[in-house]
């Protein structure tokens, strides 16, 4: 079974066992988190099924991830492969110019020596150790060993040009070889390979970024939180883009760092400065992330992932999902807004805070845990359950001001009034009296405040209705 590949430390995945969780919790991801693919997995679960889509399209990838996850000699060879034919174009020229490092030329040295100076073997010796750099030919390992001997370098000597070199002795060799070998740092490049252009993985990216992006814009609160306005926090939005196209550029046998991706966000992001539709800046920001991570950041990442314990998978991937939770709490309770049963909105935080004073009375509770066992259709029970919970504050205020909801605006006013001069803290002179008739104060201007506008707004409507 491919499922039972070898090559992995520990037992194998299993096809059948990564199917069954992707029928049962496919949609959430948990054929991705069997695989160990923790990345791709929460992904998932934050966009249920990759909106569907990733769900089904798993259904011919599941083979392919048990073989990557086991280590399949097979693909192994064929991933290979395809690093070493899709290298960077930068790399390339690199290579072009200064031909092999100092470090490649030692490895050639080792391999011709253990191939007991015959270059075919040396060559495959080379290939079957360094499969991500580019082979050379068989009359390379003979010249480097010829101009190591005869010359005490690895490269052709510039002729009449500088001081002029001693000829290497074996001492000398051996001394060179094991610099080489206690330091094989010292190369004048790296070597890097970039994986082809994926057209499915690059509007991935573009869709996680454009929803961890616009996450973040709308978590931000609209309106001041204790009086602080934050809406310096929109910096953020660049940040929650470029992570998503990072983590998505990150799955699989690909890899890349994230600081091109943030960088090249924060730079397109000063255009919303230039085109004040949203729509415009926020692509221009998004498309130029991601094609910058493209190009400059992505190479493949020629060894397994460092494998984590299970339990440190756990707590990364709760910290991750608490924080995609966080946002959407943001949003729903700082700029999220409920509907009621007259059509009016009210901010969610404000219906939380009215619906909590009115849990403080027990019949209204006792109520509540009525209707919710009734068999009454939900949108029903819905709008009871709103009206009972006082998301608007109605009932609160008239308890508040002392009136009952046949009170009119008239009524509502003198008794405003009548309990403002009563309750006003000026007219208090205990200081230990004066905090408690501040309070009452405060709670009598916003009982006439919530009052006055729901008079107002019904009254709108009424008329609008007679017109009609």
């Amino acid at each position: 079974m491919a499922g039972n590949g070898s090559g992995s430390k520990g037992a194998g995945k299993s096809v059948v066992v990564a199917y069954i969780c992707w029928l049962f919790g496919g949609m959430f991801g948990l054929h991705l988190f069997y695989l160990r693919r923790d990345a791709q997995g929460f992904l998932t679960w934050s966009t249920l099924g990759g909106y569907g889509l990733g769900w089904l399209a798993d259904i011919t990838k599941i083979p392919r991830y048990v073989k990557e996850v086991n280590e399949d000699p097979e693909l192994m060879r064929e991933i290979y492969r395809k690093m070493r034919e899709h290298r960077k174009f930068f790399s390339l020229i690199i290579q072009i110019c200064f031909h092999y490092t100092f470090e490649e030329y030692g490895d050639m040295i080792m391999c011709y020596g253990e191939a007991r100076s015959n270059s075919y073997e040396a060559q495959r010796i080379y290939r079957e150790r360094y499969p991500l750099r580019q082979v050379p030919n068989v009359r390379t390992f003979i010249d480097v060993h010829r101009r190591l001997r005869e010359d005490g370098c690895f490269r052709k000597p510039k002729l009449n040009s500088g001081v002029s070199r001693t000829r290497r002795t074996v001492r000398n060799e051996e001394t060179v070889l094991r610099m080489v070998e206690n330091n094989p740092r010292t190369s004048t490049r790296k070597t890097s390979s970039a994986p082809p252009f994926s057209i499915s993985r690059f509007i991935s990216a573009i869709m996680i970024g454009y929803l961890w992006g616009q996450l973040v814009m709308i978590a931000i609160p609209e309106s001041p939180i204790a009086n602080y306005d934050l809406t310096f926090l929109h910096w953020l939005i660049p940040l929650g883009c470029s992570i998503g196209v990072w983590v998505v550029g990150n799955i699989g046998r690909e890899t890349g760092k994230p600081w091109i991706a943030i960088g090249s966000a924060y730079l397109a992001y000063l255009s919303r400065y230039l085109y004040y539709d949203e729509s415009v800046w926020f692509s221009l920001m998004l498309v130029t992330c991601a094609l910058a991570f493209d190009t400059f950041s992505k190479e493949w990442r020629p060894h397994k992932k460092e494998e984590r314990s299970f339990m440190m998978r756990m707590v990364i991937i709760t910290l991750c999902g608490l924080l995609y939770i966080s946002l959407w709490g943001c949003y729903f309770y700082f700029n999220g807004k409920i509907t009621d049963s007259n059509g009016d909105t009210v901010p969610f935080h404000e219906a939380v805070h009215h619906f909590y004073i009115t849990l403080v009375d027990r019949s209204q509770t006792v109520s509540l845990r009525y209707l919710c066992l009734r068999s009454t259709p939900w949108y029903e029970v819905y709008k009871q359950i709103i009206d009972l919970s006082d998301v608007t504050g109605e009932q609160n205020a008239y308890k508040v001001l002392g009136l009952g909801p046949t009170a009119s605006q008239s009524e509502i006013t003198a008794r405003w009034r009548s309990l403002s001069r009563e309750f006003h803290p000026d007219k208090i002179k205990d200081p230990a009296k004066q905090r408690e008739a501040q309070e009452r104060f405060m709670e009598i201007q916003q009982a006439y405040e919530i009052l006055s506008n729901i008079k107002t707004k019904r009254k709108r409507k009424n008329k609008q209705s007679v017109r009609d």
